[in-house]
């Protein structure tokens, strides 16, 4: 995730990171999808890619 930092006037990398699931993979530059949310409906932060794999693995096998 990245986000503007005002007091040094550059985008920074937070070391987090927010999935999103595609719906389609139609038009591969435009996101048509939903970010992974908890139970209060805000986004998931992940700290490493990996993180984020073995959680959508996880949501694959329950259904």
């Amino acid at each position: 995730m990245n986000v503007y930092s005002e007091l040094n006037n550059v985008i920074e990398h937070t070391g987090e990171y927010i999935c999103y699931l595609k719906h389609t993979e139609k038009y591969p530059l435009i996101v048509f999808g939903a970010p992974l949310v908890d139970e209060n409906n805000q986004p998931i932060l992940f700290r490493t890619q990996k993180e984020v794999i073995k959680y959508v693995e996880k949501l694959k096998t329950k259904n």
